[in-house]
């Protein structure tokens, strides 16, 4: 099994098991195996019979709530300060955004979103995206991985306690040049839809 079929499977079973009983309960014997010499028909009413105490997205719930037991306090300038009614495709305010992430990194570990790196490149590069200043702002987005996330996993500052430190720094590297270019590919995308 690839460690992407193993996550997968991990994030299955997270989602099932914040959905509830029913949830659990469609999915048979991946979650209640069926004992030795059960008829199916028995398997199906002992199945029918089965309790899932919904713990999960009440414990979910529960720190969303803590964590959002204040109003955050979000700043924006003021051209942007519409955004904080109308903040997702959905037209959904700030606030509902902010729960949506909270969930979502709560639940899973991470959230996605797209934004419209501006302030880093120059107004309105959604509407003329320009492919230097993507893959430059992919090369840069490598230095979180190379002084926060390597060094607290063990894997030093910039990769240097890794087998092959000059291997995972080219692969840091890679990935976060790829990113860039994916970040002005899907600019293109968008400015077509």
């Amino acid at each position: 099994m690839s460690n992407w079929d193993r996550l997968q499977a991990q994030y299955h079973l997270i989602r099932d098991c914040l959905d509830g009983e029913d949830a659990v309960k469609d999915q048979g014997q991946r979650y209640v195996p069926k004992p030795d010499g059960m008829s199916s028909q028995n398997y199906t009413h002992y199945l029918d019979r089965a309790c899932f105490y919904g713990a999960p997205e009440m414990t979910l719930r529960a720190l969303v709530g803590l964590a959002l037991r204040k109003d955050p306090v979000v700043k924006l300038p003021p051209r942007l300060e519409p955004m904080r009614l109308n903040a997702t495709y959905e037209n959904a305010p700030m606030q509902v955004l902010v729960e949506d992430m909270v969930r979502e990194v709560a639940t899973m570990g991470r959230f996605g979103i797209l934004l419209d790196f501006g302030a880093v490149v120059g107004p309105g590069w959604l509407q003329q995206p320009g492919a230097v200043s993507a893959v430059i702002f992919g090369a840069a987005s490598v230095a979180l991985p190379f002084l926060v996330m390597q060094p607290c996993l063990g894997a030093g500052f910039v990769a240097s306690k890794t087998p092959n430190p000059a291997k995972a720094r080219l692969g840091s590297l890679n990935a976060h040049l790829s990113f860039g270019v994916g970040l002005y590919l899907a600019a293109l995308a968008l400015k077509l839809l």
